[in-house]
């Protein structure tokens, strides 16, 4: 292993500023994560950067596979514009997500 490599980058330590639910959608400068853990805040924990998870997505919104998709911080949801200033890149559609879908399985790349 090279000398100086520090970890994998799959996971980061995130010290929580609000409460954190397990499983949660995070938004670390403009990295979207999801929490292994709960915490309080003050509390670290780890937030996973790279898989696919089940997010949150804007109602009514139809995802074709592999579409690219923001994470808008504001309605704290997926979204599949890159227009409003406050959404950020998130990663892929996994699969595709149908109107009436509560979620999108999203591919996280760190």
């Amino acid at each position: 292993m090279a000398k100086n490599f520090i970890a994998p980058g799959d996971v980061l330590a995130v010290v929580a500023t609000a409460p954190i639910a397990s499983g949660s959608a995070q938004l670390i400068g403009d990295l979207l994560g999801v929490a292994e853990g709960n915490a309080k805040v003050g509390e670290t924990v780890s937030v996973i950067v790279e898989g696919v998870f089940a997010i949150p997505k804007k109602p009514a919104l139809v995802i074709a596979q592999g579409v690219k998709l923001y994470w808008d911080a504001v309605n704290g949801q997926i979204d599949t514009s890159d227009n409003a200033a406050a959404n950020k890149w998130a990663g892929w559609a996994y699969e595709g997500s149908g109107a009436n879908a509560a979620t999108v399985n999203v591919r996280l790349l760190g």
